[in-house]
C-alpha cells in the first residue's frame, strides 16, 4: 500500500492518494477556505487548492468524497485536468458542496459587480512586494503559484454530473478484488469515513469525525475496529485538554447575549451547515431556558432558502431526529424559527436592507474570510450600532480576516471557536477501539506545542504488543510505503463434517487437532474440509469398490514454540557453561569448550537441530527440547 499526503492537513484540507490493489484512490479533494482571508480585500478572488500538480491525475481510478468541505477541489480535478475516473459521495454531502460551490460563485459575481475589479489581473511577485510585510509572508508562506482561478456555473455543473450516490454500508466493487464502503463519521449530515479493503489488506480512512451524537447518523465505530491500517486526518486545531464542545457553545451564545443586552448586534461568520444548524437548536433553548423574549436572527446567503428548506432522509439522522419526524414536528428548529418568523434568510443585502435590520439582532453572515459578499457593509453598520463580530470558525483568525477595514472603534470582535470534531484525545480513543495493526496520521497532529496540549500518541504507546515501527507520520507530498507484516496464524472455519473426525486434545487449555485437510480459500474466508476418499477400480470377480489402502510409519508432531532461555538454564544445569550466538534468525547454544553438544534454533522456522558427539547427550538435549513442546501422535 502506497499513501502521499496531497493536502494541509494543518488547515484542515483532507487530500490523500492511496495505491492498493493496483487501483488509485484519491481521499477528499478540498480547498483551504482558511488561506481566503489573507487575499487583498480590493483584488481579484483566488482558491488554495491541494497539490494535484504532484500526481497524475489520468492514472486516478476513482475519487471518495467524505463532507461538503472536502467536496470543493473537485471541479478543479473535473474540468481542469486529465481525470476520467468516477466519484463517490452521499446524497447529503453532494447537495451542500454543490450549495456551497453555487454560494461561493454568487458572492464572487456580486464583489465583481459591485467594486469593479472584474478585468483585474491576479497578483504577481512583483505586487506582492508592494504589500504590507505581514501580507507578503503569509502569501509567500501558501506557495503563491498553487492559487488558480475560482471556477464557473459551467464547471460546476459537469463536476456535478460525474458524481455517484452511495449509501452507508454499501460496497463499491472494483477488478482485483478492491471493494470501497461508506460508514457514516458522525460529523455532519451525509458525512463518510471510508472503508478500503483487498483480499490481502484493508485500510480505514478516518476524517473529520466527531464522537458527539448531535444532528447526523452517530459514527459508526464496530465497522473500523480490527482494521490493518488506521489513517486519521482533520482533527481539533484547539490542543487544550479542557476543550469541550458544549462549553464552546455555550460560550457563544453567553457572548451574543451580552451584546443583545447592550443593545449591539453581533455578526457571525458561519457556513451553513452542522455548525450552523447545532447554534440555532442551542440558541432556542438557551433564551427559553433564561425565560428570554425571541431574539430576531438574520442569514445573509444567496443559497440560504435553499440549506433552510432542505429535507433529508431518517436514513441520515440521529435517532432523536428520526422521533421527531415521526411525531410530525420538524426535525431542525431552525424550520419553527422561519414559520414564526424569528429567522429571516436575505440572499444579500444593501444599504436600505441594513438599515432596515430589526435592531439589536444576530446576523450569521456565510463567509468567514470576509473577502467574499457584503462584509463591508455589515461591518459598517456594526460600528454606527457598536455590535459585535464572534468568530467561531477555528481555522479562520478574526486578526487577519478584519485588517483591511480596521479601524473599527466602535465594533468588539471576540473569538468563539467551535469546533465538533474529534480531538487529539477522542482519536487516542479511537485507535484504542480499532486495534489497528498500523497507524498513519498526519504529523502536525503529534506535535506539541506546550507540555499540557493533547496530541495523538503513537500506536504502541496506545497497544503495548504493537511495534515502535507501527506508526507512520504523514508530511505533505511526501510519500510512504505501508508493509504488511506477514501473518503467522489464520483464522479458519472448520467443516462441520470435518469436526466430527476430529479428535481433540488439550495443550495449555487450549484445545488442538492435528488433521488431514483441504483448505478452501476464497475473499471472504478460508475454510477447512474432509479429504475426499479416492475409490480403486473393483476387484476381479466382485461388485465391491475398495477404498485405497495407505500404510505409513507411525510418526509424531510437535506443537509449541521453544523457550531459549529456559532452555539455557537447562543445557547450564548438565552441562556447565553455555555459549550463545546470535546470526540473524539463528540461535546458536554450545556446549564446552569443545563444542560436545550443539543446538541450532531457527525462530521463524520454529525448527530445531541437535549435534552431540554421542546419543547419551543427545538424548538429553532432546528431552529438554520435547518437555517445552506438545507430542501429538500423527
Amino acid at each position: 500500500m502506497k499513501l502521499i499526503q496531497l493536502g494541509r492537513a494543518e488547515d484542515g484540507v483532507n487530500s490523500f492518494l492511496v495505491t492498493m490493489s493496483g487501483r488509485q484512490v484519491l481521499l477528499d479533494c478540498g480547498l483551504n477556505m482558511k488561506a481566503l482571508a489573507h487575499l487583498p480585500v480590493d483584488g481579484p478572488c483566488r482558491y488554495y487548492a491541494p497539490s494535484l500538480h504532484a500526481v497524475d491525475a489520468e492514472a486516478i481510478d476513482c475519487v471518495v468524497v467524505s463532507n461538503h468541505w472536502s467536496f470543493l477541489g473537485l471541479p478543479l480535478l473535473t474540468e481542469r485536468s486529465a481525470f476520467r475516473g468516477a466519484i463517490y459521495a452521499t446524497e447529503p454531502c453532494v447537495r451542500f458542496g454543490r450549495l456551497l460551490l453555487l454560494e461561493m460563485l454568487e458572492l464572487l459575481e456580486r464583489k465583481r459587480k459591485l467594486s469593479g475589479h472584474a478585468s483585474k489581473a491576479w497578483l504577481s511577485r512583483s505586487n506582492i512586494k508592494d504589500l504590507p510585510g505581514a501580507e507578503q509572508t503569509r502569501l509567500l508562506d501558501l506557495e503563491f503559484d498553487k492559487w488558480v482561478e475560482p471556477y464557473t456555473r459551467h464547471e460546476i455543473e459537469r463536476c456535478l454530473d460525474r458524481i455517484t450516490y452511495v449509501t452507508y454500508n454499501a460496497t463499491i466493487a472494483f477488478a482485483y478484488e478492491l471493494k470501497i464502503t461508506a460508514v457514516s463519521s458522525g460529523y455532519a449530515l451525509g458525512s463518510s469515513a471510508w472503508i478500503l479493503e483487498s483480499a490481502m489488506e484493508n485500510l480505514a480512512y478516518v476524517p473529520t469525525a466527531a464522537s458527539e451524537i448531535r444532528h447526523s447518523t452517530p459514527l459508526d465505530l464496530h465497522k473500523l475496529k480490527d482494521c490493518d491500517v488506521l489513517l486519521l486526518s482533520d482533527l481539533k486545531v484547539d490542543r487544550s485538554p479542557l476543550v469541550d464542545t458544549v462549553i464552546q457553545i455555550e460560550a457563544f451564545m453567553n457572548h451574543a447575549l451580552r451584546v443583545y443586552a447592550r443593545g449591539g448586534s453581533s455578526l457571525v461568520p458561519c457556513p451553513l451547515d452542522g455548525v450552523f444548524f447545532e447554534l440555532l437548536e442551542n440558541w432556542e433553548l438557551f433564551l427559553r431556558s433564561r425565560q428570554h423574549a425571541p431574539i430576531p436572527v438574520y442569514v445573509v446567503s444567496p443559497t440560504g432558502d435553499a440549506v433552510c428548506d432542505a429535507v433529508f432522509g431518517p436514513q441520515w439522522l440521529c435517532n432523536a431526529k428520526i422521533t421527531k419526524i415521526f411525531a410530525g414536528e420538524p426535525a431542525f428548529a431552525h424550520t419553527a424559527m422561519r414559520e414564526s418568523g424569528q429567522l429571516r434568510v436575505l440572499p444579500y443585502v444593501s444599504s436600505a436592507l441594513v438599515q432596515a435590520f430589526e435592531e439589536p439582532s444576530l446576523i450569521f453572515m456565510t463567509d468567514p474570510s470576509f473577502r467574499l459578499g457584503d462584509a463591508a457593509l455589515l461591518l459598517r453598520q456594526l460600528e454606527a450600532r457598536g455590535g459585535a463580530v464572534i468568530g467561531i470558525d477555528p481555522h479562520v483568525s478574526l486578526g487577519y480576516a478584519l485588517a483591511p477595514y480596521q479601524p473599527l472603534h466602535n465594533v468588539e470582535v471576540i473569538a468563539a471557536p467551535i469546533d465538533m470534531r474529534l480531538s487529539c484525545n477522542d482519536a487516542n480513543t479511537l485507535v484504542t477501539q480499532c486495534l489497528p495493526q498500523h497507524l498513519l496520521v498526519p504529523e502536525c497532529f503529534t506535535w506539541k506545542h506546550h507540555e499540557h496540549e493533547q496530541s495523538v500518541r503513537r500506536l504502541h504507546e496506545l497497544i503495548p504488543a504493537r511495534l515502535h515501527t507501527a506508526t507512520t507520520l504523514l508530511r505533505q507530498l511526501e510519500p510512504v510505503v505501508v508493509l504488511k507484516a506477514p501473518k503467522k496464524n489464520f483464522d479458519a472455519v472448520l467443516d462441520p463434517k470435518l469436526a466430527a473426525q476430529t479428535t481433540m486434545t488439550l495443550i495449555e487449555k487450549n484445545a488442538a487437532a492435528l488433521v488431514q485437510t483441504k483448505i478452501q480459500i476464497t475473499p471472504d474466508e478460508c475454510v477447512l474440509v474432509p479429504v475426499p476418499f479416492s475409490n480403486v477400480p473393483a476387484a476381479i470377480g466382485g461388485d465391491r469398490a475398495t477404498k485405497r489402502l495407505c500404510v505409513r510409519e507411525l510418526s509424531n508432531v510437535c506443537v509449541g514454540e521453544l523457550n531459549t532461555d529456559v532452555l539455557v538454564q537447562d543445557l547450564a544445569a548438565r552441562f556447565g557453561n553455555i555459549k550463545s550466538e546470535y546470526q540473524g534468525d539463528l540461535v546458536i547454544l554450545s556446549t564446552g569448550a569443545s563444542n560436545d553438544a550443539l543446538v541450532t534454533y531457527a525462530r521463524h522456522e520454529n525448527k530445531t537441530t541437535i549435534t552431540a558427539s554421542n546419543d547419551s547427550d543427545r538424548d538429553a538435549v532432546r528431552d529438554m527440547i520435547l518437555g517445552q513442546l506438545a507430542v501429538l501422535p500423527y
